[in-house]
């Protein structure tokens, strides 16, 4: 091998798997918040679906969300997470209504 290249190895590939692993982000659960659809306990980056026909937001872990979001004859709809502000956005309470958004 070159000067400073290693061979590859199960060993140092393991390695870099384990590095890769402890350098993700660590989410942390929510004291109480749990999904609404199979009850296991939220991280605090979790996810939210739009229950259409009563217009409520539901609070939900990743595999409900993607598991539930365009199903039931659209029953739910996934809220897409990078949401951003609008400064000076004005809408009139009809012009809200007629959206149909909770």
């Amino acid at each position: 091998y070159p000067a400073g290249v290693m061979p590859h190895t199960a060993e140092s590939s393991l390695g870099a798997l384990r590095k890769f692993a402890s350098a993700a982000p660590a989410r942390t659960v929510v004291e109480g918040e749990r999904c609404e659809l199979c009850s296991i306990s939220l991280s605090s980056q979790h996810r939210h679906l739009l229950e259409t026909p009563s217009r409520k937001i539901v609070c939900a872990c990743d595999p409900c969300a993607l598991r539930f979001q365009n199903v039931i004859d659209g029953r739910f709809k996934l809220i897409p997470r990078d949401a951003r502000a609008l400064p000076n956005f004005q809408i009139s309470d009809s012009e809200w209504e007629a959206l149909a958004l909770p």
